[in-house]
């Protein structure tokens, strides 16, 4: 793995080059990052050539809930970031939250919960409310504010 190479321009229905053709470009590079998901055609092959999953744990899924909320400016603390690890999940369960201060006084909110979870009474959209629920009364970050949108991710 060297870098990346762009697509050639100017082909064919059958991939011949026409008059304008033009050859993609190489980027040539020392890392090479491949984010196209866990199941991308090209991780895929990589994994199986060099045996990259040997010896490893196997993939964890999950799934994601997200807020976006605008709040008054005199709770906005621009740039501030949070994460937490577990709560309000149970020692058993994987996941954790975020919070992000963005512009303009919005804020995100959210919390992941991955899918291996043990407890078939579990609801993370439920586990998400308990969170958001602290950050409210607990914290008085959410007092007398608009949700601008709620989004699953």
């Amino acid at each position: 793995m060297r870098g990346i190479a762009t697509n050639d321009m100017g082909l064919d229905k059958n991939f011949k080059p026409k008059e304008h053709f033009e050859r993609g470009m190489e980027f040539r590079a020392k890392v090479t990052l491949f984010a196209e998901g866990c199941h991308g055609s090209l991780t895929k092959t990589l994994m199986s050539k060099f045996n990259l999953r040997e010896g490893r744990q196997p993939q964890t899924y999950a799934i994601g809930i997200k807020e976006v909320w605008e709040i008054v400016p005199t709770k906005h603390i621009p740039g501030y970031c949070l994460h937490v690890l577990g709560w309000p999940l149970d020692y058993k369960t994987y996941g954790g939250g975020f919070m992000y201060h963005m512009e303009n006084n919005i804020v995100q909110i959210g919390l992941v919960v991955a899918l291996d979870y043990q407890n078939p009474y579990l609801n993370p959209y439920k586990e998400f409310q308990v969170k958001k629920f602290f950050l409210k009364y607990i914290l008085f970050i959410f007092t007398n504010n608009l949700i601008l949108t709620s989004l699953e991710i």
